[in-house]
Formats: structure tokens, sequence, C-alpha cells
């Protein structure tokens, strides 16, 4: 069935924003510990240095422009500023990375709900969007990842 253009822009925002509400709020019940360690999907590159991420990819430029909406459901935690001074409240800043960024992660996924009404065409452009939607959220959760381990090693 063909529908109005109106009506797949609508749909296809409607999942996506309340696909990553559902999945933001529904990770901040998950408890640290799923977050203490980096796994196969956190883990960090050998590319992955501070001059990859600045140089190449201007990070440190673009996670000023991006939202941060880790504290909207009440236990996240900002990744605005550092807390230099306190080595436990960077090693929880650490785990909200990782948390923030197996959100992101899993909020690329919603395309899959659109498929049921989406064209093939669609279908992709829906993906497309919420990977390049994504990515600088994911980029910037493992840019501040590498520095609070730097600074943590330190």
């Amino acid at each position: 069935m063909i529908y109005p253009a109106w009506f797949y822009i609508f749909a296809n925002a409607s999942i996506w924003v309340s696909w990553s509400i559902l999945v933001g709020y529904a990770a901040n019940f998950l408890p640290e510990k799923y977050f203490e360690k980096d796994t196969l999907i956190t883990r960090l590159r050998k590319f992955e240095t501070q001059v990859w991420f600045q140089k190449y990819l201007k990070v440190h430029i673009s996670k000023k422009y991006l939202p941060e909406k880790g504290v909207i459901f009440g236990k996240g935690t900002s990744k605005k500023s550092l807390p230099l001074a306190e080595p436990a409240a960077l090693k929880r800043l650490l785990i909200e990375t990782r948390r923030a960024e197996y959100v992101h992660w899993i909020v690329v996924f919603a395309w899959v709900f659109t498929l049921w009404f989406n064209p093939p065409w669609a279908v992709w452009t829906v993906a497309t969007l919420l990977i390049f939607g994504n990515l600088p959220c994911i980029l910037v959760q493992r840019y501040n990842r590498l520095r609070l381990l730097r600074i943590l090693k330190n």
C-alpha cells in the first residue's frame, strides 16, 4: 500500500523518537556493573587516538553542538564537564560513556520497526539517517572515554 509522504515522515519520526526515549529510559535502570568494563563493542581500537578524533574527525569541536540527554531520566550523569579531582566521579563518567554508546548503537536499529510499512527506498533512507544521526554521538562517547582513561591512568 502506498501512503502520502506526510505519513512516512510522521511515522518514521515517531518511531525514531519513541525508540530513542524507550532505549534511553531503559538503559538508566541497568546496573552499572554491565558498563564497568569495555566489551567488543565499546573497546577502543588502536587507531582511535587523540589525534584521530581531533585532527581527522574534529570531535572536540562538534561535541559542543550535540545535546546532553544523559540526565533526562534522573539517573544518568552529565558528561559536559570532567570532575578532575575526583577519581570516583571519573569512573562514574566512564561508565556513563559506555551506557550512552550502547544506547546510540541500539537506537540505530529503529529502522527495523519501519520494515512493515516503508517501501525499500524509505527503509534505506531511515537506516542511513539513523546511522548518521547517531554516529556523532557514538564518536563523542568514544572520544570522552579515551580522555577519561588517559586521565585515570595518570
